[in-house]
C-alpha cells in the first residue's frame, strides 16, 4: 500500500494537469481526509489502550516487589537505548553533515513563529508527573501522568483482590474491547497508508525527497544502525531470537511507524505483535510498552 501510494501519487503529481478536481476534490480531499482519518483512529485508541494496559499490565504483576523490579529494569533498558541511539545519531550527523552546503539565506524565516522554552528544573519535573486532576490527563493525553495514575490503580486492584474483582473485571473487559477495536482499526490501515502517501507525493512529488535527499539518507542510516546494531543484536545475544525472525515478526511495528511517522499511533500495533507474535505476557507488554 505504501509503495502503490507513492505510485499512483507520482502519477497524480506529473501526469494529470493541475485542476480544481485534482487538486481540491482528490489530492486534498479524498487522499487527505482518509489518510489523517486513519492517523486520528489510531490515536484516538492510545489514551484508553494504555490506560487500560498499565492497569491490566500492573494488576497482572501483582506483587509491589515485582513490579518495582520490572518497573526498574524497563527504566535502565530505555534510559541505556535512548542513549545509545543519541550516541548513533551525532556519530553519523557529525560524520556526514548533511547541512554543509544550505543556502540559509534562501529559507524565509519570521521572528513571530520563533518560540523560546525556559528550562524545566528536577523538582518540576518530577511534580509534573503527579496527576493533580487525572480526568484532565486523561482528556489532554499527557501520558506520563495517565501512566502513574494507571499505576497505582492497577497495584491497588491487585492489593485489594477479590473485594475489588468486579472493577477488575471491568478493566480487564475494557481492555478486550480496545485491543478489538485496534483490530479493527488495522484492518483499514493499507488503505490509510496508501492515501496517507498518495496525498504526500501527489502534492509534493518526489521534489521535497530530492531536496532533503542527504538528510534523509543520514536520518534512515541511523536508524537503521541503531536497529541492528543496538535492538537486534542486544535481543539475539538476550533472547536467542534472530535478527532476521525479530525483522520478519515485528515488522507490522516497524512498517506502521514508517508510514504513519507517528510512535503513538504505533502503540496499539506494538502491544499486538509483542503478545501475538513474540509471546511476550500482557503484564509486561501492557507495562512496559506505553
Amino acid at each position: 500500500a505504501l509503495l502503490l501510494g507513492a505510485v499512483f501519487g507520482i502519477v497524480l503529481c506529473y501526469l494529470i494537469p493541475d485542476s480544481k478536481v485534482k487538486n481540491d476534490i482528490i489530492v486534498e480531499g479524498i487522499l487527505y481526509v482518509i489518510g489523517q482519518g486513519f492517523i486520528r483512529l489510531m490515536k484516538m485508541l492510545v489514551v484508553p489502550l494504555v490506560f487500560c494496559s498499565l492497569v491490566c499490565g500492573s494488576m497482572a504483576i501483582g506483587d509491589t516487589k515485582k513490579l518495582g523490579t520490572v518497573g526498574v529494569r524497563t527504566l535502565v533498558f530505555y534510559l541505556a537505548t535512548t542513549a545509545l541511539a543519541v550516541t548513533v545519531a551525532l556519530s553519523v550527523g557529525n560524520l556526514i553533515n548533511p547541512g554543509i552546503g544550505l543556502d540559509m539565506s534562501a529559507i524565509k524565516t519570521s521572528a513571530s513563529t520563533v518560540e523560546t522554552m525556559e528550562a524545566t528544573s528536577l523538582t518540576d519535573t518530577i511534580l509534573n508527573i503527579i496527576p493533580d486532576n487525572p480526568i484532565n490527563s486523561l482528556a489532554s493525553g499527557t501520558m506520563l501522568q495517565v501512566i502513574v495514575f494507571a499505576l497505582i490503580i492497577g497495584v491497588i486492584l491487585a492489593k485489594m483482590g477479590e473485594r475489588a474483582e468486579t472493577v477488575a473485571n471491568f478493566f480487564s473487559q475494557f481492555n478486550d474491547i480496545m485491543m478489538e477495536m485496534t483490530m479493527m482499526v488495522m484492518a483499514v490501515a493499507p488503505i490509510g497508508v496508501f492515501c496517507l502517501m498518495a496525498a504526500a507525493m501527489g502534492t509534493y512529488g518526489i521534489n521535497f525527497i530530492g531536496s532533503m535527499s542527504k538528510l534523509l539518507i543520514v536520518f534512515y542510516l541511523g536508524c537503521a544502525i541503531h536497529f541492528v546494531a543496538v535492538y537486534m543484536l542486544f535481543l539475539w545475544a538476550m533472547t536467542g531470537i534472530t535478527p532476521w525472525e525479530f525483522f520478519k515478526k515485528g515488522f507490522e511495528t516497524f512498517s506502521m511507524a514508517i508510514s504513519t511517522c507517528s510512535s503513538a499511533a504505533t502503540v496499539p500495533v506494538n502491544l499486538k505483535v509483542a503478545q501475538e507474535n513474540f509471546g511476550v505476557s500482557e503484564a509486561i507488554a501492557g507495562f512496559s510498552i506505553p
